[in-house]
């Protein structure tokens, strides 16, 4: 499970940073190891092909189920992120603003045409909305969260700290089962 490899991956870090002094760059690159070997055993396999491949539906066909309800919440997300690369391009940033938000319209109306405007699954734009959501939690955590303890804690101890936490969340997703079995916990 990924704790798991936060745990290792965060022990593994520690020590070759602060114990043995190897250069991050190095300690970035030892992810290509499992990637080649993964690579490797990928080599003359075959995937299955999907349900909507088999069945000889086009993209718009596949589409339909995204909608222009889905296509918006995408769509608006592309706005937002063109708007803000090219913004620092023009020299009023405003422009690089409505430049953007028209490459999200042109998307939109694009995927209009490709699904013959079809309104989409609710639940699918529900499930958009609450990724995203839950995507802004993550990734404002994050943000503010090494801020905190560099505040408050060394190097070492915010590893420790980290290596702690995942830990935790690994034994807890281990033993879910037992504990709402056994212990009869439950949320």
């Amino acid at each position: 499970s990924w704790p798991a490899g936060l745990v290792l991956g965060s022990a593994m870090g520690w020590v070759l940073d602060d114990r043995v002094g190897m250069h991050w760059k190095f300690q970035l690159a030892l992810f290509l190891l499992p990637t080649i070997v993964y690579g490797l055993m990928f080599f003359g396999q075959k995937f299955p092909k999907s349900e909507a491949s088999e069945s000889g539906l086009s993209l718009g066909e596949m589409l339909r189920e995204v909608g222009i309800f889905g296509g918006a919440v995408a769509c608006f997300f592309l706005a937002l992120f063109f708007a803000g690369v090219l913004g620092p391009i023009f020299p009023d940033a405003q422009t690089g603003n409505y430049v953007g938000y028209a490459i999200g319209g042109v998307l939109l109306i694009a995927v209009g045409i490709l699904t013959n405007f079809s309104l989409g699954s609710w639940l699918i734009f529900v499930l958009f909305i609450t990724h995203a959501l839950v995507g802004a939690v993550e990734l404002g955590t994050d943000g503010w969260i090494q801020n905190i303890t560099g505040n408050i804690l060394s190097s070492e101890q915010g590893k420790w700290l980290f290596v702690y936490t995942s830990t935790i969340m690994f034994l807890l997703r281990f033993c879910a089962d037992f504990i709402e079995k056994k212990l009869g916990l439950s949320p």
